[in-house]
């Protein structure tokens, strides 16, 4: 599993993530030396802090920062891409634009999403996306097993070299092509252009 990008303190945590792998390891339901957790950004300290927590820091790897080339290899060469994002009464609609690049990758993805607000429009767009699974904080109590059992039947899979459970909902995901969106921002440029003449 990789995650790419900044984790910036008390918002993007991956904690709840190695909660469950440690927890996963202890039922004794994954060998924990079969995975390996990825870090690429600036904020090592910060990713290995959170892994510590849950004693899960000696399956976790940093390579600090790499170029976008490097960056996407890495999340090529994954099984699974990891995100972290946030969603509060004071700040809503967070969309990074990683994940915007993970939507292009053809790989699972899971969320964790802190904050004290529930149904994120992150959370709603992965699940119309069908790419993978999101954990929120402030819905701890119903997203946390689902994570753990989304974590316990990949791990399954992969172990018994089958493919991972993954049915994207390509008509959706393709909107958000680099394309499509170069073609719609050039839609607004040309509709902007042409007010402009009229006034």
């Amino acid at each position: 599993m990789s995650y790419a990008g900044g984790l910036y303190l008390g918002k993007s945590d991956l904690s709840i993530i190695f909660k469950a792998l440690y927890e996963l390891s202890i039922e004794e339901k994954i060998n924990k030396d079969d995975v390996e957790v990825i870090y690429l950004g600036s904020d090592e300290f910060v990713f290995f802090q959170q892994a510590e927590h849950y004693h899960i820091s000696d399956i976790c790897k940093s390579y600090g920062k790499v170029n976008r080339r490097e960056s996407l290899q890495i999340q090529n060469n994954s099984h699974i891409l990891l995100l972290a994002s946030w969603n509060s009464i004071s700040t809503t609609g967070v969309i990074t634009g990683k994940f915007l690049e993970y939507m292009m990758s053809n790989k699972p993805i899971i969320c964790t999403i802190t904050g004290n607000l529930q149904n994120s429009k992150l959370k709603q767009m992965i699940e119309t996306a069908n790419n993978g699974t999101v954990w929120e904080q402030a819905n701890d109590e119903m997203d946390y097993p689902v994570i753990k059992k989304y974590l316990h039947e990949q791990y399954n899979r992969f172990k018994n070299n089958l493919p991972l459970i993954f049915d994207p909902n390509t008509d959706y995901i393709e909107h958000f092509d680099y394309k499509n969106i170069a073609f719609n921002f050039n839609n607004i440029i040309e509709k902007y252009s042409n007010i402009k003449e009229n006034i």
